[in-house]
């Protein structure tokens, strides 16, 4: 599987004081190696993924839940819940965003992160952590672009006329 972020700009860094020892992932980016010995180490504060730049913060996972109803065929359930070996510093580097307390409305514009493959054809994938503030569509808008691929406990955001987008190409 392979991500594309498209249309995505480099990331800035934001300030938050506080302590984390939990994280939220995708389950489907993780080895399943990793999962199962539960070797997995999370790196925060990571802005390019080629420097070594001194803000990174390296820690051990010290338990990791995934999701009971996770299917790795359809990407359902998708999520996992990795507790820290030792609680992340927030700093300028770490910040903490706050969980959705309901489903995501369509058009509502959300932020969207990675180092995934800046080209719809080929690929490239920057060093550096790219952004991109895009809509959230319609289940059946969604549903239309990836007919028999999305559930219930999914969502799509991007632009229909494409050039702008999180994906996942399998």
């Amino acid at each position: 599987m392979m991500t594309r972020l498209l249309g995505a700009t480099p990331v800035r860094r934001i300030l938050s004081p506080t302590r984390c020892s939990y994280i939220l992932a995708t389950t489907s980016v993780v080895a399943p190696s990793s999962v199962n010995s539960g070797r997995i180490q999370v790196i925060l504060g990571e802005h390019n993924i080629n420097v070594l730049e001194g803000t990174e913060q390296f820690i051990s996972a010290d338990k990791i839940i995934c999701h009971p109803e996770y299917n790795p065929t359809t990407l359902d359930n998708d999520i996992m819940l990795i507790k820290l070996s030792t609680p992340a510093v927030i700093n300028d580097y770490v910040s903490i965003i706050p969980l959705p307390t309901h489903p995501p409305v369509p058009c509502t514009e959300c932020l969207i992160s990675g180092w995934g493959n800046t080209l719809s054809y080929g690929a490239d994938y920057p060093d550096e952590l790219q952004c991109l503030d895009a809509p959230v569509l319609t289940q059946a808008k969604c549903e239309a672009c990836y007919p028999g691929e999305i559930t219930s406990n999914m969502f799509c955001v991007g632009f229909l006329e494409g050039g702008k987008d999180s994906c996942q190409v399998i």
